[in-house]
């Protein structure tokens, strides 16, 4: 397994990261086709007439190919921008505006389906947000891979060679039935070490019902036994572990433990501190 990742924390940005990943070559492709048509549009707003029209002072001027534009979801390659000029100086098109924007909308439409609200109920939230930088045939598009590809995550084969499970609960602005939630997060640990975004639970709270039934669903979807569960120690974690796949063992997450212990020798001077942090992962990892 990665050390660092041994070292860190699962947030809801990971979490949604992890989502991302799987999703992602399709919602890249659908992210370039937008953006060169938005260019487009861009384009003929500022130019203000149709093709081969000739009253604007701003003309045409056929198109260049970038090889790569770097954004928060990744790299889009090959984008094939509009060129514009006026007299003898070429004017350039802005695109950051629109790649910002769909880049948050996008991780916005991502976590609103990891947390089952209703595509209707997504519609409704997004139409507001839509302004004049996503076209509602942009969104619907987006909206239907993600459905489509989570589905796929919560309910396709899993990995044949999964040995372990990490389990662990997400707490945020998440809200149930007027209440704030957690995201039961299931990772699952190959033989190489990989890991494996396999499942989640949207809960009330961290419980021996809400941690079986997410591992009880793993079970169903073909993930027969694991050798070991890995968690924070919450309450029910290690009795659902124990519930669901009798045969394995259960161990205390390293970070968590590692956020214990530090808290216990928070009186020590900074660099006391920090030697027990470094040994503490030498011994360890």
């Amino acid at each position: 397994m990665n050390p660092k990742f041994l070292k860190e924390n699962l947030t809801l940005s990971h979490f949604i990261m992890q989502v991302f990943s799987k999703i992602k070559p399709k919602l890249i492709s659908i992210l370039k086709d937008n953006l060169e048509k938005a260019l487009i549009e861009q384009r003929d707003r500022i130019i203000g007439n149709k093709p081969y029209q000739r009253f604007s002072r701003i003309k045409r001027w056929g198109y260049t190919i970038r090889k790569y534009i770097t954004t928060p979801l990744g790299n889009i390659s090959n984008v094939r921008i509009p060129r514009m000029r006026d007299k003898d100086k070429e004017i350039r098109l802005f695109i950051d505006r629109y790649v910002h924007y769909t880049t948050d909308f996008i991780n916005d439409v991502i976590l609103a389906h990891a947390l089952n609200m209703s595509t209707r109920k997504i519609t409704v939230w997004f139409k507001s947000r839509l302004k004049d930088v996503v076209s509602y045939a942009t969104f619907s598009r987006f909206i239907k891979v993600v459905e489509e590809e989570i589905d796929k995550i919560r309910n396709g084969p899993l990995p044949p060679d999964i040995e372990g499970l990490i389990l662990d609960g997400i707490w945020g602005h998440i809200r149930i039935k007027k209440k704030k939630g957690v995201i039961l997060v299931a990772l699952g640990v190959d033989r190489e070490g990989k890991i494996h975004l396999l499942d989640w639970e949207l809960a009330e709270k961290e419980s021996f019902n809400s941690y079986g039934v997410l591992l009880s669903r793993l079970k169903k979807r073909g993930l027969e036994k694991v050798k070991i569960i890995v968690g924070d120690g919450a309450r029910g974690l290690p009795e659902a572990g124990k519930f669901v796949y009798p045969g394995s063992n259960f161990q205390y997450c390293l970070w968590h433990l590692s956020q214990t212990l530090m808290k216990q020798v928070s009186h020590l001077p900074p660099k006391i501190k920090d030697c027990f942090y470094n040994q503490f992962w030498e011994i360890f990892v």
